[in-house]
């Protein structure tokens, strides 16, 4: 069978070959002429979790999943205010809770934040994974400088964290876990509750994220300096501790480690985004999906077992990807690219 198999490979290599020499693959200019084949209406974007299968959509079939994924009242509460209101209000915060040495990176002048969604087979094209974009928005910069920043601080301190794995080496470790707590721990059950991690890194409440943000600057000035130069046209990865030459400084902006905490809190209370038109401004709201390892004596015990969060602990603001600590989720809200539905020339399909 191996050998059939081996030599079906060979065939079939052949035949692929001798197609690109005659056929040349998929280039820019091409894609551009097939783009510009397509009604103006209809929206080319990838489906859910499928980043290289483009779908052309109907705009009807589109807009209305848009309306129906944004106006979840469970998820995020529109907001009855104006784009200057929500700029005015963030231009406030900010002046009492950023230090004046980053008021260069926010761009009042640039657009506010802006939600688009992936369209789900699953759900039958009738609903989406929301994205909140913040790429060339008033306050991308601050955020990918912080982002950088804070990656770097996370390796330095925390070398083997969880955030420098990938999906796969995640899991791979959780069933290691799993494994080695019944050959050392027999009389230990664990128990995995919620296996659907959809949402997961969006739904940790903020104050257990603040409370982290805090630990990890504590223990990083604890052994290192204070000052970090970020490269804030550069991807993540390189961060200079310390004071540099002034040829380095040039394309270098300094961010300091104690003020990482208040630019997140700032990004947290006082952002807001848009969705479904350029008029309509939103905060997120709450995600129920949780993932949680629990010792099954101990959840027989508790006859409380595990409830939702109190009103209290809902998320009130928006989503901040930049935040959560997880390099993949940074990089997807700090790339410089548009990576958002091609737009439309209908208002309802503007996206920014």
């Amino acid at each position: 069978i191996v050998d059939e198999f081996q030599q079906f490979c060979q065939r079939q290599w052949q035949s692929h070959t001798a197609q690109v020499q005659e056929h040349p693959r998929l280039n820019h200019k091409f894609v551009k002429h097939v783009i510009s084949m397509i009604p103006d209406d209809f929206i080319i974007h990838n489906e859910d979790h499928a980043n290289a299968h483009l779908m052309i959509y109907c705009p009807n079939v589109y807009n209305q999943a848009a309306v129906n994924t944004w106006m979840d009242k469970s998820t995020f509460d529109m907001l009855d205010t104006t784009s200057e209101e929500v700029k005015n209000n963030m231009k406030s915060q900010a002046a009492a809770r950023i230090d004046k040495r980053y008021h260069k990176l926010l761009r009042f002048d640039k657009p506010l934040p802006y939600g688009y969604i992936m369209m789900k087979r699953k759900k039958k094209w009738q609903k989406g994974r929301t994205i909140i974009a913040y790429a060339n928005t008033c306050i991308g910069n601050l955020l990918k400088v912080t982002a950088i920043a804070l990656q770097q601080m996370l390796n330095v301190t925390w070398p083997h964290h969880f955030g420098r794995a990938s999906s796969p080496e995640l899991w791979q470790e959780i069933h290691h876990l799993f494994h080695n707590n019944e050959q050392l721990y027999p009389e230990r059950s664990l128990r995995f509750l919620n296996h659907d991690l959809v949402g997961f890194f969006n739904s940790i409440p903020q104050q257990d994220i603040m409370r982290s943000i805090h630990f990890l600057t504590a223990e990083f000035l604890n052994n290192n300096n204070h000052v970090l130069l970020v490269d804030p046209h550069g991807k993540i990865g390189t961060v200079h501790s310390g004071r540099s030459s002034h040829s380095i400084k040039v394309n270098m902006t300094n961010v300091h480690a104690e003020h990482i905490p208040s630019i997140i809190q700032f990004s947290f209370d006082a952002c807001a985004f848009t969705a479904i038109g350029e008029d309509k401004f939103w905060i997120r709201r709450y995600v129920d999906n949780r993932a949680i390892i629990v010792d099954e004596t101990e959840l027989r015990s508790n006859e409380h077992h595990i409830q939702k969060p109190s009103p209290s602990d809902r998320l009130l603001t928006l989503k901040n990807c930049t935040m959560s600590l997880d390099t993949r989720t940074i990089d997807s809200a700090v790339d410089d690219k548009y990576v958002g539905p091609i737009r439309s020339k209908q208002p309802m399909l503007t996206m920014q």
